[in-house]
């Protein structure tokens, strides 16, 4: 294990986001597996983005990982990095679903489906690198 602090954590980065990438990805291709109703294309588009923001998501989560911590290296630090990923995540999925729900009305399976493909796969990406580097903080990897 090399001594330098901050070339472990840029190696625990690569390699927590290498995992998240491939978990993220696995559940995009599990969720997209789901029966779609209705048109084909408007579930493809569904899935695409999915996977986009799971790879845009495995990309960007080390780079804030990375700088929160560089400047505090403990677990609430990394909780609140976790919850700026997340938050925004969030708020788009919902803003866009409320569109849908107001004017097309809500359905069970079709919504369940977007959440799974949309939501899940991003989701699960983050969640992979906050458990990884959760570890490697209370193990005494990053300290």
């Amino acid at each position: 294990m090399p001594r330098n602090k901050y070339l472990r954590l840029v190696l625990a980065l690569v390699t927590t986001g290498v995992i998240s990438l491939a978990v993220g990805l696995l559940v995009s291709w599990l969720a997209s597996m789901l029966h779609c109703e209705g048109e084909g294309l408007a579930c493809n588009i569904g899935d695409a983005i999915g996977a986009y923001a799971t790879i845009i998501v495995a990309a960007l989560a080390p780079l804030i990982y990375g700088v929160t911590l560089a400047v505090a290296t403990n677990r609430t630090a990394l909780l609140g990095a976790t919850l700026v990923l997340l938050v925004p995540l969030m708020v788009a999925y919902l803003l866009a679903e409320s569109d849908s729900w107001r004017y097309v009305g809500f359905y069970p399976y079709p919504a369940l489906r977007t959440f799974l493909v949309l939501l899940l796969p991003p989701f699960a990406t983050i969640l992979a690198q906050w458990l990884a580097l959760r570890t490697a903080i209370r193990r005494g990897i990053l300290t």
